[in-house]
């Protein structure tokens, strides 16, 4: 493995190998040769794109959505990169980065309706979000958190489900 050099930027990751400069979720960076985008969610998404844009079809139309910039040429599909579903929301993907580097946002090991839980490849270095690694973060599981709905759902004398549009 070469050098690699690994900085935060804004509340995402800048990552420099001897090929490239990628700028993984929400950074605020200028110029890079890539720009790896894990999923929608506002806490991952930038302004504006700051490379070649790399994410799923679901995620580029989200981002469209909400307003990111620098994605009117689409999503761009390169050997450098390999994207690998991460099981947290539609589209949300981790990138396997020149065969050696996994970068995940958030992600879920658990299979959960439709989607299939994260699948990590082997590799050299991981790059990971972190928001919940610490250790005061307990989760319950979530066929639990799924019973519990259903049981109180089916408890109410007038059961509503309500959507947000």
């Amino acid at each position: 493995m070469h050098k690699i050099n690994i900085r935060s930027s804004g509340s995402g990751v800048i990552l420099e190998t001897a090929k490239a400069r990628y700028a993984l979720d929400k950074v605020k960076e200028d110029s890079t040769d890539f720009h790896i985008i894990s999923h929608a969610h506002t806490d991952h998404l930038p302004r504006r794109v700051m490379g070649k844009p790399v994410m799923s079809n679901e995620t580029k139309h989200l981002a469209i959505s909400r307003g990111v910039r620098g994605l009117d040429d689409g999503i761009i599909d390169t050997d450098k990169i390999k994207l690998i579903d991460s099981g947290h929301i539609l589209g949300s993907t981790a990138a396997l980065i020149e065969d050696e580097i996994l970068y995940t946002g958030d992600f879920s090991m658990s299979d959960r309706f439709f989607l299939k839980g994260f699948k990590p490849p082997k590799a050299k270095v991981l790059i990971m979000e972190a928001t919940y690694g610490h250790s005061r973060y307990k989760f319950q599981n979530f066929e639990d958190i799924v019973n519990d709905f259903e049981n109180g759902f089916r408890a109410a004398k007038k059961p509503r489900l309500v959507a947000n549009k």
